[in-house]
């Protein structure tokens, strides 16, 4: 095993480390099998940045894996869009009831060998390419760090096998689901329709059963009603 502490400083020096050069040299690297990406806090423009080294892995048959955070709504549905086209599996972490994700890890994984990047700084433009921060990176020797390999991968197996509890497997039918609750980034000219409430009403109760045009209305005027009558309650405190 083998352990390496970078340092990028683009800003300040444009010759320094770079992560996200790192990140694009190994996934347009024919030899690796399989990537994990595991980030808490993903932004549209770090997915852009890399869009191109991904669809090469993705030409390449590399097993592409995300579990990402979409609680900030940094993240947009072109985004989603192109990550579940390329990848394998994708995980998203959405409960604000709870703590935030904050995870920061890489893995490239190759027949004989497994690359792990550990950066201080999240998965954002200036977080990959420009940020003054450290990165660990991690070598594995598959055979001859078996037992190191093993403890690590088993230290992170929730994030290798997510828990069903914590992080949802996104599909376009969850995807949808997210657009019309409004848990995304929009982007101008791509995803700046928002739903209206009746969009909402009606595609989520189509979900588990048809409704009709009358019952929307009549949620729709529920709605409105409790809202009149929460706001007449208040003036009536107030006098």
């Amino acid at each position: 095993m083998k352990i390496i502490e970078k340092i990028q400083f683009e800003s300040f020096n444009p010759d320094s480390y770079v992560l996200a050069d790192d990140i694009s040299n190994m996934l347009k690297d024919k030899k690796l099998k399989k990537v994990n990406i595991i980030v808490g806090i993903c932004k549209d423009e770090a997915y852009e940045v890399l869009k191109e080294s991904f669809d090469t892995a993705n030409k390449n048959g590399i097993d592409i894996n995300f579990v990402i955070g979409i609680d900030r709504k940094s993240i947009s549905k072109n985004v989603l869009t192109q990550m579940l086209d390329i990848s394998n599996t994708v995980y998203v972490y959405n409960n604000n009831a709870h703590d935030d994700f904050n995870a920061k890890m890489y893995i490239f994984q190759y027949d004989s060998n497994v690359e792990v990047l550990i950066p201080t700084t999240n998965f954002t433009l200036k977080g990959i390419t420009t940020d003054y921060s450290n990165v660990t990176k991690i070598s594995f020797d598959i055979k001859k760090d078996e037992k190191e390999y093993n403890d690590f991968m088993y230290g992170i197996k929730e994030y290798i096998y997510p828990n069903s509890e914590v992080f949802q497997l996104l599909d376009e039918k969850l995807l949808e689901e997210l657009v019309l609750k409004r848990e995304l980034m929009t982007v101008k000219g791509k995803d700046s329709s928002l739903p209206t409430i009746e969009d909402y009403l009606k595609k989520t109760a189509d979900i588990h059963r048809k409704i009709s045009d009358e019952e929307v209305e009549e949620k729709i005027k529920s709605k409105l009603n409790d809202i009149i009558q929460e706001f007449d309650i208040q003036i009536d405190s107030e006098e």
